[in-house]
């Protein structure tokens, strides 16, 4: 990796700098702004992409030079493990955007639905 954006501090589609491959986990950015940062014969790959997306990744792979796919995070019982296992040892933290009681479990459902979260959304059941 030659260069990490943190979408919360800089926007990187302003930044004029232009990728060989864009791995974009960011919920709401544009697919138009990230594939005009491609070069030519770049790659794009969304991460747990909303629908509209996962359609626009196979359009452009039909048309263009540039390509685009999407992958989806795995939850086998193995890969769970797995992280369970890192978040155990400190190799990797969680981010907590919000913690809702139970009785405004809509509201959380909402904020979820925004896309404006700014990590993981939980349902306290205190």
């Amino acid at each position: 990796m030659d260069h990490f954006v943190d979408y919360t501090r800089e926007d990187f589609t302003s930044s004029g700098r232009t990728y060989d491959v864009l791995f974009d986990m960011v919920p709401g950015s544009s697919y138009t702004a990230c594939m005009k940062l491609l070069n030519p014969g770049g790659r794009y790959l969304a991460g747990n992409p909303r629908p509209s997306v996962m359609l626009r990744c196979l359009v452009t792979n039909r048309v263009g030079e540039k390509k685009a796919s999407f992958a989806f995070a795995g939850e086998t019982q193995e890969e769970l493990l797995a992280l369970k296992g890192m978040i155990e040892a400190g190799k990797i933290d969680s981010i907590v955007d919000r913690v809702y009681p139970m009785e405004e479990a809509a509201l959380a459902h909402q904020r979820v639905e925004t896309e404006a979260r700014q990590g993981a959304v939980v349902i306290s059941l205190d």
